[in-house]
């Protein structure tokens, strides 16, 4: 009796030792009890602070939607930001005022809305994006990751955290997990990447290898996943696909991987050679990829007699 009355005191001291106490952390707390990404969480937690340093540092408790409208309206009049900015710093506040402090906002009548616009989005031709594709240095793994969001319409960050156990060539499928929305889907590789992605994997496999030997070869693993299976982290499966030629003092997931800074200098690279005066994104090459699909699905619509 004694003994179980021990493991539960022991019990209840971790349990109130692990409770958050700030108001960050109780946020951060609620945010992961929904599975919201990670992005998601960094930008909450941000335009919170923000909001909390804008009114001099009062605690949200003693404000409400005056506070909030004031707040809003300094981002659209005096900041000049778009209206998406706009929303998303507005949805951080009420998942704050909701679910952290329990309180129901009213309507807001007074706030300044950053007006919405119509921009035409930057469409390359057939030639221009051979250009772009062809301008990547040869086997680098810039030009592979540009080939996988042209040719299987992936984005950004889903390349950037894509690991070698979800490159399927027996079927020829690439797997991308917890996308946006937290969803799964399956997206067909195109032929002329599976030698480079090959190439790429070996590559991966090797610099892993290293870094075992090396006593690192750790990956960061996606929820819960690191307590229920500890070796895990250091299965060739689980590591990421884009690594660079890294030292085996590659200790951290966040070393030797592809950033997506990287990309964006190579990116302006590729501008100020080229002389082109338009912003060429890598958001953009993936739209492309989705151009390129609507086209053919019309022109095989247009052939079979039936309209798109």
């Amino acid at each position: 009796m004694k003994k179980k009355h021990a493991a539960t005191a022991s019990n209840s001291a971790r349990t109130e030792i692990s409770q958050p106490t700030g108001l960050l952390e109780v946020t951060r707390q609620k945010i992961r009890l929904r599975h919201l990404s990670r992005f998601t969480e960094k930008q909450y937690l941000g335009w919170i602070r923000q909001f909390i340093r804008f009114h001099g540092k009062r605690h949200p408790k003693e404000m409400g939607e005056a506070e909030i409208e004031q707040f809003l309206s300094y981002l659209a009049t005096s900041r000049n930001v778009a209206p998406s900015t706009q929303n998303q710093a507005l949805n951080s506040l009420v998942f704050l005022f909701r679910h952290v402090l329990h309180r129901e906002l009213g309507e807001f009548k007074s706030i300044r809305w950053a007006k919405k616009k119509f921009r035409i989005p930057v469409v390359l031709t057939r030639a221009e994006t051979s250009a772009v594709l062809l301008t990547f240095k040869r086997g680098s793994v810039q030009k592979l990751i540009a080939h996988i969001l042209y040719g299987c319409g992936l984005r950004l960050a889903e390349v950037l955290n894509l690991r070698i156990k979800d490159v399927d060539f027996g079927q020829g499928l690439i797997v991308v997990r917890d996308s946006k929305g937290a969803k799964d889907r399956a997206v067909p590789l195109p032929k002329l990447l599976e030698k480079p992605l090959k190439r790429q994997l070996e590559h991966a496999k090797r610099v892993h290898a290293g870094d075992l030997a090396a006593g690192f070869g750790r990956v960061s693993m996606p929820y819960a996943l690191q307590r229920k299976y500890p070796a895990a982290d250091r299965c060739e499966g689980w590591q990421l696909v884009g690594v660079l030629n890294c030292s085996n003092a590659s200790a951290n997931a966040a070393q030797g991987t592809l950033e997506a800074n990287e990309l964006a200098n190579a990116n302006k690279t590729l501008q100020r050679q080229r002389g082109w005066d338009r912003t060429v994104s890598y958001r953009l090459v993936t739209r492309l990829f989705y151009s390129a699909y609507l086209q053919i699905r019309s022109r095989v619509l247009m052939r079979l007699g039936r309209r798109t």
